[in-house]
């Protein structure tokens, strides 16, 4: 190991004293060292912090509180995630991308824009799965004006408050977390990405969600 890591015989004893002190790893009974489960916990959060480093900026001034901690320990670097700042939010790019959903369009949210049922009513008759969670009251007061058809394409539930908005599709995913300074909803800053496993992270998101809420 010494060799591996270009260390002296007493440097490494030292980095040993330090791990141990740490937790981070214990000793065996029948001799040597093994990583500790407080050092698993904190290996299988350091790709986690990456991502919080990498997208520092964004997670000083919102609040990811609403996403899960088993979740949230599992955003990594690698799902090639962008912060986009958008005046009129990710539906925008929804409607520039939206021709590209074949498969399914899952939703978390606390309205539904006009503009976007068209779109809806297209993807319902090329057999795209909708699903959709909204608060309770909002959604038994809209529910009456989406028209039969959508009513009909969406698969809907409820929960008494959103805290984030979320979606993921077979092409895209995107995440909206609330500002830190007033817990509102960030819909101009966002996380979004086309990568597989983001993609793959925002349907457990929804899942966990979707698994807390009622039919309607």
């Amino acid at each position: 190991m010494k060799r591996d890591l270009k260390l002296t015989s007493p440097e490494l004893a030292r980095q040993i004293d330090r791990l141990e002190a740490a937790h981070l790893i214990a000793k065996r009974k029948s001799g040597g060292y093994a990583i500790s489960r407080f050092g698993m916990t904190v290996r299988s959060v350091i790709a986690s912090l990456d991502f919080v480093a990498q997208h520092s900026d964004y997670f000083r001034n919102h609040d990811p509180s609403p996403i899960p901690d088993f979740l949230l320990r599992q955003l990594e670097p690698q799902m090639s995630v962008e912060i986009i700042a958008e005046k009129f939010g990710p539906l925008s790019l929804v409607m520039e991308r939206g021709e590209a959903i074949r498969e399914f369009y899952w939703i978390i949210s606390d309205s539904i824009p006009k503009f976007v049922l068209p779109q809806v009513k297209m993807k319902i008759k090329q057999g795209v799965k909708f699903r959709a969670l909204y608060p309770k009251e909002y959604l038994d007061r809209v529910k009456p004006t989406l028209g039969e058809e959508i009513v009909r394409g969406v698969e809907f539930r409820v929960v008494d408050e959103v805290k984030i908005v979320a979606c993921v599709t077979d092409q895209f995913g995107y995440v909206c977390l609330p500002r830190s300074s007033d817990k509102a909803i960030d819909r101009s800053c966002f996380m979004f990405s086309s990568n597989p496993k983001y993609r793959t992270w925002c349907g457990q998101l929804f899942d966990y969600y979707w698994s807390k809420s009622n039919l309607r």
